[in-house]
């Protein structure tokens, strides 16, 4: 989910995902952002994404991070 998307943010989007009902709203949210300030990640997290990332991110850190969610 990019965090900093235009119109609904990755933290309102990220939100909405978790008041949805049944299966749908415990679907796994990894949050990318370019921003870095001070409580971004916190706020991500307690919007419900499951991890947070600011760029660049290497594919071994996303790797490890999809696959802690899959199992």
């Amino acid at each position: 989910m990019d965090v900093a998307l235009t119109g609904l943010d990755g933290i309102e989007a990220t939100r909405r995902i978790r008041a949805l009902p049944g299966q749908a709203g415990h679907v796994p949210v990894i949050g990318i952002s370019g921003r870095s300030e001070s409580g971004d990640e916190a706020a991500a997290r307690a919007a419900g994404m499951n991890y947070y990332f600011t760029k660049p991110v290497g594919p071994g850190k996303l790797a490890q991070a999809l696959a802690a969610l899959s199992g």
